[in-house]
């Protein structure tokens, strides 16, 4: 598990706590074939379609 510590700004923590929410709820690292989609779980558009520049969606 993972985690960042803000001291003293609980909104920027909070932000912080739903992006690492969200980054584990697409993709844990377990199978190294599969692949974070531009849009998670949470998009239409692509339709679970993933591409080259994964890394750029991921930051």
């Amino acid at each position: 598990m993972s985690d960042v510590a803000i001291q003293g700004d609980a909104a920027a923590q909070q932000g912080i706590r739903f992006n690492l929410f969200q980054l584990f709820s697409t993709y844990y690292g377990e199978d190294a074939r599969l692949n974070i989609g531009p849009k998670g779980f949470t998009g239409e558009k692509y339709g679970g379609a993933t591409y080259w520049d994964t890394e750029a969606f991921a930051v």
